[in-house]
C-alpha cells in the first residue's frame, strides 16, 4: 500500500508526529472505554499497539520514514471486524481528530484515508 503522495504528505507535514501521537492515544482512551469495541483488545499490549499504530499512521499520512509493519489484512483476519465495528472504530478517529483541531477539511481527508483500508480490516 502507498500513501497518498499530496494529501498524506500535507498532512503529515502540517501535524506532526505529535499530532498523530496524540490523536492515536485518545483514539484508543475512546475505544477502550467503549463496550463494543473494548473485546477486540483483550490482552493486547497496548503501547506496542500505540506505537505501531503512530508509525502506521504517520506513513500513511505523509511521512517519509517506511513502514515495515504487520500486513493489514493478515493482521486482522481472525478478529472478525464487523463493518458497524470498523464504523465506530472510524468515528472514535474523528473525534480525536476534532479534539486536537483538526481542520474540518484536515479531518474529512484524514477519515477518508482510514475508510480506504476497510477492505484490509473488515472481514464479515
Amino acid at each position: 500500500m502507498q500513501p497518498l503522495s499530496n494529501f498524506s504528505s500535507t498532512l503529515y507535514d502540517k501535524y506532526g508526529v505529535q499530532t498523530i501521537t496524540a490523536i492515536v492515544n485518545d483514539c484508543y482512551n475512546r475505544i477502550l472505554s467503549d463496550s463494543e469495541l473494548a473485546s477486540y483488545f483483550v490482552g493486547v499490549d497496548m503501547n506496542v499497539l500505540r506505537k505501531h499504530q503512530v508509525l502506521f499512521l504517520s506513513y500513511i499520512l505523509g511521512s517519509k520514514r517506511s513502514y515495515n509493519g504487520a500486513n493489514l489484512k493478515s493482521a486482522h483476519t481472525n478478529l472478525s471486524v464487523t463493518e458497524e465495528h470498523f464504523n465506530r472504530f472510524i468515528q472514535h478517529i474523528d473525534d480525536s481528530c476534532r479534539y486536537f483541531n483538526l481542520d474540518l477539511e484536515d479531518r474529512a481527508a484524514f477519515v477518508a484515508r482510514m475508510r480506504t483500508l476497510k477492505y484490509f480490516i473488515v472481514h464479515q
